[in-house]
C-alpha cells in the first residue's frame, strides 16, 4: 500500500496511467466489502486529511478526502451542527497481539462520497447527493479538477460533483469535498408501534403525507420504530397524532438513551439484523446466504420474500438476507420497478450491481473514457472488467 500526501499523489497517478497499471483507491477500507474486488496496487488517501474550511454561519464545511467522518462530526457538534444524511461509520474489528479486539477505521470523507451510503434520516433529509456542494478530484492524467463550489446554486451543464457521489472511485481520486450542513434539531422523540410489516408500510406512507415531523422510520418483523425531530411543540404534537391513529397500548415512547443507541446501531450497521447477516454469510451452509439492499417505490406493499427483512426509509429501502438465486430475485424486484444490490456476499461472481440498460452503459463508458480511458481507477469495483 502506498500512503502519500497530495504533493506526490498526482505524480503517482500519472505514472500509473503511463504504465497502464490499475490502482485501488482506499481510505480506511471500512466499505471495501461493497462492490467487486478491484485490481491493482492500493493507493491510500488517509494521509491527505484535514478540514480546510468551516463556516458555521454559512452552513458548509470543506474537508480533504482522508479526513475521518468522526473528526468532521466532532467539529460540527461543537456548533450544534451535523451531517443530516447520517453516513454509516463502519468500524473494522481487529484482533490485537494479546488476543483482545479493537475497532479501527469508521470511514473517510472520500469513501463516504464514493459509496454514497446514507443512514436512517435520509428518509426526510435526503441523501448525500443533496448535500454535496463541490468536489475536487484527480483524473488519470494527474490533473486536479474542481467542480461545484461552497454554496447551493443552479448548475449550468453537467453537475459532475454529484456525479462523483456514488461513483465507487471509477472516475478518479476524490481529493476534497465541500458539504452543506444543518443545525441539530431542537427536539427528538422516538416511538415504537406494535405492528405487522404490511400494516407498518401502509401506515408510514399515510403519515409521511401528513404534516408530521417524521425524521426516520424502521420496520422490523413485529414493530415499527419512528423518530420525530424538529421544534419541541411540533414533535410533541406529532407523537399525539400518532397515538390517536393507533391503539394507545400499541405505542411506546422511548427513553433518550435507548433511542440514541438504537439509531446509532442502525446507522452504523451494528443492529442485530446486520450482525446476524454477517454471521450467516460467513457460515458454510447448504445454501449460501446473501445480504441484498433493495430499492423500491416506497408505496410498494410488503413482499414476503424467503429470508429475513428489515425495511427502512418509508418502505423505499429493504434489506433482505436470503439464499434466493440472484437472477430470480432481480427479476422479481424489477417487476415492482426497483433494483437490487448484492451488499454483502461470500460470492460476488453474479455481479454486485444491477446490469445497466444499454443507453446507461454507453453513458458510463463515455464518462470513463473521458476521465480514465485506460481504466486504472478501481477496475472491477463497479462492474466486472
Amino acid at each position: 500500500m502506498t500512503d502519500i500526501g497530495k504533493a506526490n499523489l498526482a505524480a503517482l497517478i500519472k505514472q500509473a496511467q503511463t504504465e497502464k497499471t490499475p490502482l485501488e483507491i482506499i481510505g480506511h477500507g471500512s466499505k471495501r466489502f461493497l462492490g467487486g474486488t478491484p485490481l491493482g496496487h492500493q493507493l491510500s488517501t488517509t494521509s491527505y486529511a484535514g478540514i480546510t474550511k468551516y463556516e458555521p454561519s454559512e452552513l458548509y464545511i470543506t474537508a480533504r478526502a482522508g479526513t475521518t467522518i468522526v473528526e468532521v462530526e466532532e467539529v460540527l457538534a461543537k456548533q450544534r451542527q451535523y451531517l443530516p444524511f447520517e453516513p454509516p461509520r463502519i468500524y473494522l474489528r481487529q484482533t490485537g497481539e494479546q488476543g483482545g479486539e479493537t475497532f479501527q477505521g469508521a470511514g473517510t470523507i472520500g469513501g463516504m462520497i464514493a459509496t454514497a451510503l446514507s443512514g436512517p434520516a435520509s428518509l426526510s433529509q435526503g441523501g448525500i447527493r443533496d448535500f454535496v456542494l463541490g468536489v475536487s478530484m484527480i483524473n488519470a492524467n494527474g490533473e486536479e479538477l474542481h467542480f461545484g463550489g461552497q454554496v447551493m446554486k443552479n448548475v449550468a451543464g453537467y453537475d459532475v460533483s454529484r456525479l462523483l457521489t456514488g461513483s465507487m472511485g471509477v472516475l478518479g481520486v476524490i481529493s476534497e469535498v465541500s458539504l452543506k450542513v444543518l443545525p441539530k434539531p431542537q427536539a427528538t422523540t422516538t416511538v415504537s408501534i406494535d405492528s405487522t410489516p404490511s400494516l407498518a408500510i401502509e401506515n408510514i406512507n399515510i403519515w409521511l403525507g401528513q404534516p408530521l415531523p417524521i425524521n426516520a422510520s424502521v420496520i422490523e418483523p413485529e414493530q415499527q420504530v419512528i423518530r420525530l425531530s424538529g421544534s419541541p411543540a411540533n414533535v410533541k404534537r406529532g407523537v399525539q397524532v400518532l397515538a390517536e391513529q393507533v391503539k394507545p397500548a400499541n405505542l411506546s415512547i422511548w427513553q433518550a438513551e435507548q433511542a440514541l443507541t438504537y439509531w446509532q446501531s442502525l446507522r452504523d450497521q451494528q443492529h442485530h439484523f446486520f450482525q446476524d447477516a454477517m454471521f450467516k454469510i460467513d457460515q458454510t451452509l447448504p445454501q449460501p446466504m446473501n445480504l441484498w439492499r433493495i430499492t423500491l417505490p416506497s408505496t410498494t406493499g410488503y413482499i414476503n420474500w424467503e429470508g429475513e427483512q428489515l425495511v427502512e426509509k418509508g418502505g423505499g429501502q429493504r434489506w433482505l438476507l436470503t439464499s434466493l438465486p440472484t437472477e430470480s430475485l432481480r427479476q422479481e424486484v424489477a417487476k415492482y420497478g426497483g433494483f437490487a444490490t448484492l451488499y454483502r456476499s461470500a460470492d460476488k461472481s453474479p455481479g454486485v450491481f444491477n446490469p445497466l440498460p444499454k443507453p446507461n452503459a454507453r453513458w458510463q463508458k463515455a464518462l470513463q473514457d473521458t476521465f480514465d480511458p485506460y481504466r486504472i481507477f478501481n477496475r472491477g469495483r463497479m462492474y466486472p472488467d
